[in-house]
């Protein structure tokens, strides 16, 4: 409740919306500009990779395994945690240009389904098995 009394205070409540937990995430990526990722810590990112699988063009801080998803300016954004003024930069860039946020979107698109993709998932359970037996 505090995040919604401050996004009230400053003026923005009718541009902030707090969703709570959703069932309809593919229809909520394709409603989306940008994917911001603001976390302290992370292990695996499973929100960046399906909004990245969606492709939408992200921006996340670099902490925890963010890093293994978002590998290069092609496939999103990396800000420093805590760094306010990166992280500001790097969304009004995106919203500022399509043309950068569609490259982006893309990029991230084809990263992440070649490497967290149902495919490469069945592919990587198959070697197992065979590795196994």
């Amino acid at each position: 409740h505090d995040l919604e009394r401050r996004a009230s205070d400053l003026g923005m409540d009718d541009r902030v919306r707090f969703l709570g937990w959703r069932s309809d995430l593919p229809r909520l990526y394709a409603a989306s500009d940008v994917f911001v990722l603001t976390s302290g810590n992370e292990g695996t990112p499973v929100a960046l990779i399906e909004a990245m699988a969606a492709g939408v063009a992200s921006v996340s801080t670099d902490v925890g395994g963010v890093r293994d998803v978002i590998t290069g300016p092609e496939t999103g954004a990396l800000v420093t945690s805590g760094n306010v003024e990166a992280l500001v930069e790097a969304v009004s860039s995106l919203l500022t240009s399509k043309r950068a946020r569609e490259a982006m979107g893309m990029g991230g698109r084809a990263s992440v389904l070649d490497r967290f993709g149902f495919d490469r998932l069945v592919e990587d359970l198959v070697a197992l098995y065979h590795e196994l037996v």
